[in-house]
């Protein structure tokens, strides 16, 4: 009975290294796999098996305490551990790659199930849904909701408003940025205080209508009579545009700052009118700033020194109509989109997935963890706000976290320890052997 249980003892022992040596042999495979995580090997004592309890000591009769008499029966796999340490990241240049730099696992639903994955290699599909590439399965997260115009809903802000539930990140094909009617113009430059009576400057530049055609908006400043003072006048592409007559000319003070008006605001229908017939091409709805001068900083506006004339308009807030030409990701997972009008859009935000336990998650190949009862709840939120430690770096990938060096050390151990338990059954059969040669 002794020999046997020193065979079934060492069975166990060949049993368990042969797993680790699986184990081993798994991570050393998938040391060149995108977002892999290693597992470790612990083994645990078997059952153990009680021949007697020990004795406690009794004083009076002089005598000491014994040990238990305890033999163990074996080895069993204890655990595999899951390592979820940062792997490193490789540079791959592909604009839709994404690595996670920190804990938590981008979230995707492949065959309509939920799953988690640190593989951030994406790309869209022919209907525009951002998927992960080698496995195909939707990459969930927020996207950035659209007013029945097909415009972005901006907040107060001016930052694309997302949609509070996750689901599939979408790129709908031939995407556009729609045009944006001009509301908004600054000047900033001198106006030389050498001119004469009668003289002018003028500067141009191109705004926009609600659909996107440019026009050319023209601002001419003509010195009058009174020190300080300029006439001024519209055209828009070419044409006179109505001025309120509180907005017809301008007053400098005698240190050359702009003193009124600091902004001329011309409705939108005058500018409709200036280009004649019934155009209506300028939303009558809205109405044209010309900054001449912020409140808050004089010299940043128009001003009125010595010297040669200098004004122009250096910004403007319309914009044409453009195609979709790139998408990237940042920090926070936003997708980037940018277009050929300049514009670049918030499309969408990639959803982070994070647990109390990692290490309980369910591997379910490709890449991909499933929930166990074990590792609690995905919690989601998105980098940067949620999850302030979490960064995403675009254009890389994590790479394995597999160490060559620990895994050919493990192996080396593992094949010793499986030789020596195989060794023991050798023995035993030959102890066994000459047990039955006994009867000779």
């Amino acid at each position: 009975m002794a020999l046997s249980q020193s065979l079934m003892t060492a069975q166990t022992s060949l049993r368990a290294h042969q797993q680790r040596m699986d184990v081993i042999a798994n991570n050393v495979a998938n040391v060149n796999t995108i977002g892999y995580k290693a597992s470790r090997t612990r083994f645990a004592e078997h059952i153990v098996q009680q021949i007697s309890f020990g004795r406690a000591p009794t004083v009076a009769m002089g005598v000491g305490g014994l040990n238990p008499l305890q033999i163990g029966t074996g080895v069993v796999i204890g655990s595999i551990l899951a390592d979820m340490s940062q792997g490193p990241l490789g540079t791959t240049d592909r604009p839709l790659d994404a690595a996670i730099q920190g804990d938590g696992f981008f979230v995707v639903r492949y065959y309509g199930q939920q799953r988690f994955t640190r593989a951030g290699s994406f790309g869209l599909d022919p209907q525009g849904n951002l998927v992960e590439m080698t496995t195909g399965a939707l990459v969930q997260g927020y996207n950035a909701l659209h007013d029945s115009g097909g415009r972005p809903i901006l907040d107060p802000a001016g930052r694309a408003v997302l949609s509070q539930s996750v689901e599939t990140l979408r790129i709908p094909p031939g995407l556009r940025s729609p045009a944006r009617q001009t509301e908004y113009v600054r000047l900033s430059g001198n106006i030389s205080g050498e001119m004469a009576a009668g003289e002018s400057f003028s500067t141009s530049g191109v705004i926009y209508d609600s659909a996107g055609r440019a026009h050319v908006l023209q601002v001419e400043f003509r010195s009058t009579t009174t020190p300080g003072e300029f006439a001024i006048a519209l055209m828009l592409d070419g044409r006179p545009v109505q001025l309120p007559a509180s907005s017809s000319s301008i007053r400098f003070a005698a240190n050359g700052l702009l003193e009124s008006p600091v902004a001329l605001r011309i409705p939108a229908s005058e500018l409709n009118a200036a280009l004649g017939g019934n155009s209506a091409v300028f939303d009558p709805g809205r109405s044209l700033t010309v900054e001449l001068a912020p409140d808050t900083n004089r010299l940043a506006g128009v001003t009125n020194f010595a010297g040669r004339s200098t004004v122009s308009i250096v910004e403007q807030d319309g914009y044409a109509a453009g195609e979709l030409l790139g998408i990237s990701i940042d920090v926070t997972g936003r997708l980037l989109g940018s277009f050929s009008n300049g514009r670049t859009e918030v499309l969408g935000q990639v959803v982070i997935a994070r647990f109390t336990n990692p290490e309980g998650l369910l591997r379910e190949g490709g890449s991909l963890f499933a929930a166990g009862p074990n590792g609690g709840p995905p919690i989601l939120g998105t980098a940067g706000d949620l999850f302030p430690g979490i960064r995403i770096a675009g254009g890389f990938l994590e790479e394995a976290n597999v160490d060559l060096t620990a895994e050919l050390t493990e192996l080396i151990t593992t094949q010793r320890a499986f030789e020596a338990a195989a060794r023991v059954v050798t023995v035993s059969d030959q102890l066994l052997a000459e047990l039955n040669a006994l009867k000779r």
